[in-house]
């Protein structure tokens, strides 16, 4: 799948690809996901009869969320992978980190999507919880989301920082700079939802777990004011060749 994502990417020519064959750190990084994205397939039902046919009918808006939700994070690892080489002890360790995460992330996130399925869709897929724990799972979902954002604006700014030794160019190291920021800002989101899931949570169950899901809106918007920010900054980097 990488390699035809990388075939139908829109390229910025002020970009150098270094990474387009892929490492086997970058390979073991595929080969991770793959596995997380088979747990989502076969934790959803074993089709062992008609019935249990209905029930992964059922689920099936459940796991396109899912893996929409874990394309979405591969996407972020490939976009660095192909520009800044993942070379050195210390991005090695961010990438163990990172895959760890990857799998930590299946259950809450396979648990979540069942869940809203069963509240939008009205699936009737049966699931084990009490709508007091309908908080903890948000906190246990943004708690390793905002983890994986995180730990991948760490790559981002860990390449601006060897800026000298990476051989980067001028908008290089914009580039990380600013997507370190993006990438912060996607962080920011579940750990606001889950600051909102345990402050209301003692009060009002209903209060935490709509202010905990609802916080997620906003991505749109974060997303609009970054990248006004990062296309100003692009002209005037274009302008006079150094950075903002």
């Amino acid at each position: 799948m990488r390699k035809e994502f990388i075939e139908n990417l829109v390229r910025n020519e002020q970009l150098n690809y270094r990474g387009q064959s892929g490492s086997r750190l970058v390979n073991l990084t595929d080969a991770v996901f793959g596995i997380a994205l088979t747990l989502l397939i076969f934790t959803v039902s074993e089709a062992d009869s008609f019935s249990d046919l209905l029930i992964f009918a059922k689920s099936f808006p459940a796991l396109l969320m899912s893996i929409m939700f874990l394309f979405l994070i591969w996407k972020e690892h490939v976009s660095f992978a192909l520009v800044y080489p993942l070379h050195g002890g210390i991005l090695q360790s961010f990438s163990v980190l990172f895959l760890a995460l990857v799998i930590f992330y299946v259950y809450p996130l396979r648990f979540l999507t069942r869940l809203l399925t069963n509240l939008f869709f009205r699936s009737g897929i049966d699931l084990n919880i009490e709508s007091t724990q309908i908080p903890d799972l948000m906190i246990y979902y943004g708690l390793v989301t905002f983890a994986l954002y995180f730990v991948l604006s760490l790559f981002y700014f860990f390449a601006f920082r060897q800026k000298e030794h990476s051989g980067l160019s001028t908008y290089e190291v914009f580039f990380a700079k600013w997507h370190g920021y993006r990438m912060l800002l996607m962080a920011l989101v579940p750990l606001l939802s889950v600051l909102l899931s345990w402050i209301f949570k003692g009060s009002s169950i209903v209060l935490a777990s709509v202010c905990g899901g609802m916080i997620y809106g906003v991505y749109p918007v974060l997303m609009q004011i970054w990248s006004k920010g990062f296309k100003k900054n692009e002209l005037l980097i274009n302008e006079d060749g150094n950075l903002p």
